[in-house]
């Protein structure tokens, strides 16, 4: 009787060797390979959704906390000076242009992606700075 394999335990040798046969065929391995690929992509879709969002949010504070200090500004110099309301008219302009500009933008690829973003950081990083320079230049 030892030497006679039971039916249940010849069922589970069967299904260790599928899946063992499964390891070693090459069309499971493409099935499993291509699912693999399909979530990395599907991650990378997602990681690039969340830096666009996340670069809408941080932009969309910066431009309101410009916007405020140049209505701020606006307020306190003086009705005759239209060089300053130029200048101040302008980067209105400008924040209008980089809200619009982020919100128009497309992806294309991860590569135009990263280039769209650094440019599009720095010239924010400009844009703040004129306004600052605007505000402490004139001592307010």
């Amino acid at each position: 009787m030892d030497s006679i394999i039971s039916p249940r335990a010849s069922g589970e040798s069967d299904v260790v060797n599928s899946q063992k046969n499964r390891m070693h065929d090459p069309w499971y391995k493409a099935i499993e390979d291509r699912n693999n690929l399909i979530k990395a992509r599907e991650d990378q879709a997602h990681e690039l959704k969340v830096s666009v969002q996340h670069l809408k949010d941080e932009s969309l504070k910066i431009n309101n906390k410009n916007e405020r200090i140049l209505d701020e500004f606006r307020k306190i110099i003086s009705a005759s000076d239209d060089e300053l309301h130029a200048k101040t008219d302008e980067l209105i302009q400008k924040i209008d242009e980089m809200k619009n500009r982020l919100e128009e933008y497309r992806f294309e690829s991860k590569a135009k992606w990263i280039s769209f973003k650094c440019e599009y950081i720095h010239k924010m990083n400009e844009l703040e700075k004129a306004v600052s320079s605007l505000v402490v230049s004139n001592h307010i």
